[in-house]
This record gives structure tokens, sequence and C-alpha cells, in this order.
């Protein structure tokens, strides 16, 4: 839509967004509940984020050095 000079298509474009996106999060937070309430699920649920954050970390997508690699320390914790 067009921008009027008064801004008023923009502002109603802003709200209706919003409105959209606080009922979007407000089902995402209802789900989340559902899901802690179900151990199987949840249990599911971070073991797949585990290994979507594995293979992030192993990318340098995360600024974490990878930890299975050698860090140079091991002969200081002896």
């Amino acid at each position: 839509m067009a921008k009027t000079k008064a801004g008023k298509v923009q502002i109603a474009e802003d709200s209706s967004m919003n409105e959209w996106q606080a009922q979007e999060d407000m089902r995402t937070l209802v789900e989340a509940e559902k899901i802690k309430k179900d151990p199987k699920r949840f249990a599911a649920a971070r073991s797949c984020a585990k290994k979507q954050y594995d293979a992030m970390e192993a990318s340098g997508l995360t600024g974490k050095k990878d930890s299975k690699e050698p860090d140079g320390d091991a002969d200081d914790k002896k």
C-alpha cells in the first residue's frame, strides 16, 4: 500500500503486522508449554536442538571453538 501524507496507511500496516506477530508469539508460547509438560516430546526437542547446535558449532557458526579439537591446554591440566 502507498503511504499517505499523514502516514496513516503505513501505520495501519505496522499495527496489523504487530497484531499478527503478537498472536503468532502467543501460539508459540502455548505450544512451548505443551512441549515442556510432555517429557518425551521435550527430550526429543532438546536432542534435536543439540544436534542442530553441534552442526552449527562444527561449521563455525556459533563463534565458539569446536570443543572436540585439542586446544593446546591439555598439558596444563596434568
